[in-house]
């Protein structure tokens, strides 16, 4: 029977309107050295909301509210794992960064700036997605 897990990841926009986002690793088994923004699987049991939260934590160092789901996604590693993965919408007010082991760098960067980076052209799509809806209740 195949495995399915459980993710989240977290578009973190400030009151600015800067978007969190992290470099990959180069030693990381998907997308090396892309940019992304915090998250990851989800302990068994594990809230998603509680999940996301522990999640940034352990990435990027910082608290935030998670406002609501944006988007759902999913893909199939090479092992035959597939993630099953929603993407929200957080805020914070923090500004430092405490990267954890699977990121090299960070930024916090304009909307327009998006189109400058190397990420997936899905993950691309949901931080326009994110801040579009955080941009109509600002």
């Amino acid at each position: 029977m195949p495995e399915i897990t459980a993710a989240g990841k977290a578009v973190i926009i400030r009151d600015d309107g800067k978007i969190l986002v992290i470099k990959r690793a180069n030693d990381e088994t998907h997308l090396q050295n892309y940019w992304d923004v915090p998250g990851g699987s989800f302990d068994y049991g594990e809230h998603p909301v509680e999940g996301l939260k522990r999640e940034v934590r352990e990435e990027a160092g910082i608290e935030v509210e998670v406002i609501k789901p944006i988007y759902s996604w999913t893909f199939t590693r090479d092992s035959g794992e597939q993630i099953f993965g929603t993407t929200f919408l957080c805020e914070t007010d923090e500004t430092e960064v405490e990267l954890g082991d699977e990121h090299t760098d960070y930024r916090w960067v304009e909307i327009a700036e998006l189109d400058d980076l190397s990420m997936h052209d899905e993950l691309r799509e949901s931080l326009n997605l994110a801040f579009n809806e955080w941009g109509e209740n600002k």
